[in-house]
């Protein structure tokens, strides 16, 4: 009798000792799976705005070259003899576009490569005294485009990263004459990227983001019109992005 009551409660012990086991073996594989699941892979194309720019270098650029006159006796609107300062740009936000690729490791640990544009403002200037009589207008405009590489950290839907960047800038002066002049230089910089994904169906993914594109000064110019000379002025890039679009997640 003793000898089979010794046996079940050896039977009950090794019992026990397998339930514990399993908990404590099943117990995180079973959280893995009740976790939400994070896409390894997310490709993504969005669209947006640029906050601050190269306004302010591009007008003191425009002004060096003599285009910064006030322009008198103009009309707007059926009303004559308005006054208006140059240089000038344009009030619209610079526009841009980006695609990202994006791999997650680990849950919470991105690398994203970005490429991405933006147009600055168009920027306007006037000469009073152009000699000869033509050439009194100037017109700037520029491109940015750049190529980056991110280290991200995930939370959720959310993710903030930083990495070097590859920046290119174009810029083109024109005046009535239909002359133009182009230049372009490159530019190492830094990209800071912060922004979340959301699925709204299956695969597809609603990406904002916002990012700070750091291009530091560079020289601009210089660009040879019909009547002046625009000089080559240091003018800052860097600016802040504002986007949205959508993408796939795998």
């Amino acid at each position: 009798m003793s000898d089979r009551m010794g046996a079940v409660g050896s039977s009950a012990r090794l019992l026990g000792l397998l339930g514990v086991a399993y908990v404590l073996l099943a117990s995180p594989l079973l959280a893995q799976d009740s976790a939400p699941r994070v896409p390894r892979v997310t490709i993504s194309g969005w669209f947006g705005f640029m906050l601050g720019g190269p306004s302010s270098g591009i007008e003191a650029m425009v002004e060096a070259g003599g285009f910064g006159d006030v322009l008198r006796g103009g009309c707007t609107l059926d009303v004559c003899g308005l006054e208006q300062d140059f240089p000038t740009t344009a009030t619209d936000p610079g526009q841009g576009s980006n695609l990202r690729i994006g791999y997650t490791q680990w849950r919470r640990f991105e690398v994203a490569f970005s490429m991405g544009t933006a147009t600055p403002a168009q920027t306007d200037g006037y000469s009073e005294f152009a000699v000869p009589d033509f050439g009194r207008y100037s017109t700037v405009e520029s491109q940015l485009r750049m190529l980056a590489v991110t280290a991200s950290l995930r939370a959720g839907p959310a993710s903030i990263g930083i990495g070097p960047a590859h920046y290119r800038l174009d810029s083109w002066a024109g005046d009535e004459d239909n002359r133009f002049d182009a230049s372009r230089v490159t530019k190492v910089g830094a990209l800071l990227d912060a922004g979340g994904q959301f699925p709204i169906f299956k695969r597809v993914i609603l990406q904002l983001r916002a990012q700070y594109r750091l291009v530091g000064s560079t020289d601009v110019g210089p660009h040879q019109l019909a009547s002046r000379t625009l000089p080559a002025t240091p003018v800052d890039f860097s600016h802040g992005f504002l986007g949205f679009g959508l993408g796939l997640a795998f």
